[in-house]
């Protein structure tokens, strides 16, 4: 997976991504994010098992994958 984006762009979704993520929690996997790329589309998906959030970001180039 590869992609370029503005650095300001990923770190205003990554902070309001982030609102997902329990401070604390038994399952270590809550703690991170999804990165999925699809059409030069950015997808980046927290989850705190309750609810989620999903944002999507246009990029400039980018192979398709996730991560």
């Amino acid at each position: 997976m590869n992609f370029s984006i503005e650095k300001e762009s990923l770190l205003k979704a990554l902070q309001f991504s982030s609102k997902a993520i329990p401070a604390r929690s038994t399952l270590p996997i809550l703690s991170c994010c999804l990165f999925k790329i699809k059409k030069n589309n950015l997808y980046i998906q927290t989850t705190n098992l309750e609810s989620y959030i999903t944002i999507s970001i246009k990029v400039e180039e980018g192979t398709e994958g996730k991560i």
